[in-house]
């Protein structure tokens, strides 16, 4: 709680000495065991980083990364700890030394190589990125967790791509789909198309008869706006998929069911992901009445307050009218607030005004 305090009002001098007297009483207690002080000492010199001592900071660290402790396994955090350290006075060269070092005693831990492949480029070492980009696509080609396959994936995305791994894309531009067995329109039109073949199609309806009862279940308008789109997503997604797998040595024919599932997957995927950005934004009237309703029982606001009364303040999140003004019909609902309106018998109608429940500070 203090640390947080001493942080929130930024007195540096104060959180140092905190963090300097933690430290030395954690590693004289673990002695033989620094994973338990390590957030002590990083903290520690992210301190000294803000107050300009960088020199004290990597003199600390230099005092316990030595030969003997390096070549432990306890040692990966430090090292981590420090490319981070390196990283943000853009000492690109030493950060990615220290991040290799981590990964060479991490190697199927994701987060070294996450750390390495940006400073690597920002170092310049192209080479030494590809070559890294080459171990991620061994170590994590069979990643189920979507958290860590997202970020290999970005990782290796941050330069383009040679010139060799655009093979499929160039086969694609120049293909014959009648070849790979699209049907011919009889529209005028002319544009061919494909069907799904009689594996894939039960698994289509299947999952569109489950996107239909999802859709009439949610509530949220923002979302099923939004899954409605991928009746055309879904499909639009086999049909790539299904034209890479032909490019690259696979049968032609209508639509797999292999692509039709590996379809499916990312739509699954990209409805978690939109559930927790469309949630930002739907939440944000519940978050913003919480923070309103702290600071009415610190007895930050007059009784009664108007929304102007609010923003005016340019707290953190009620800083916008119409957010203050959706944080106060939430506290209304909840019985926290009471609004009104006065009789102005001249000129404009008087701001709305909110009593505060007396049983709100008992």
């Amino acid at each position: 709680m203090l640390e947080a305090v001493l942080t929130e009002v930024a007195d540096w001098p104060a959180l140092e000495t905190l963090h300097r007297e933690a430290l030395e009483t954690n590693r004289k207690t673990w002695t033989n065991d620094p994973g338990k002080w390590e957030g002590d000492l990083n903290g520690l010199v992210d301190v000294l980083r803000r107050e300009g001592k960088y020199s004290e900071g990597e003199r600390l660290f230099d005092e316990v990364l030595i030969p003997t402790f390096l070549s432990q396994p306890q040692s990966a955090g430090f090292l981590r700890d420090r490319s981070d350290f390196f990283a943000r006075r853009g000492r690109w060269k030493e950060a990615a030394a220290q991040a290799a070092g981590a990964l060479s005693l991490q190697s199927i831990d994701h987060v070294p190589y996450h750390m390495l492949a940006p400073l690597l480029v920002a170092n310049g070492d192209i080479a030494g990125y590809r070559e890294l980009c080459e171990k991620i696509r061994i170590q994590f080609k069979g990643a189920d967790n979507p958290f860590v396959a997202d970020r290999m994936a970005k990782d290796c995305l941050i330069l383009p791509t040679s010139a060799a791994d655009f093979e499929v894309i160039d086969k694609l531009a120049d293909a014959d789909f009648l070849q790979f067995g699209a049907i011919p329109s009889e529209e005028s039109d002319g544009i061919p198309f494909f069907r799904f073949s009689d594996d894939a199609q039960p698994l289509f309806y299947r999952w569109s008869d489950a996107l239909n009862v999802k859709l009439r279940q949610e509530d949220d308008e923002i979302v099923i706006e939004h899954l409605g789109k991928y009746r055309s997503l879904m499909p639009s997604l086999a049909l790539i998929f299904h034209l890479c797998d032909i490019v690259d040595g696979g049968p032609s024919g209508p639509v797999s069911a292999d692509a039709t599932q590996k379809a499916v997957f990312w739509c699954e995927y990209l409805e978690q992901h939109a559930r927790r950005i469309y949630g930002l934004v739907t939440n944000i009237n519940q978050r913003a009445a919480a923070r309103l309703a702290k600071r009415i029982k610190n007895r930050d606001l007059p009784d009664p307050f108007t929304v102007r009364d609010v923003y005016r303040k340019h707290w953190a999140l009620l800083d916008d009218k119409e957010v203050v003004q959706g944080a106060c019909d939430e506290l209304v609902s909840l019985g926290w607030v009471r609004e009104y309106r006065t009789e102005n018998p001249i000129g404009r109608p008087r701001l709305a005004e909110y009593d505060i429940n007396p049983r709100v500070w008992q």
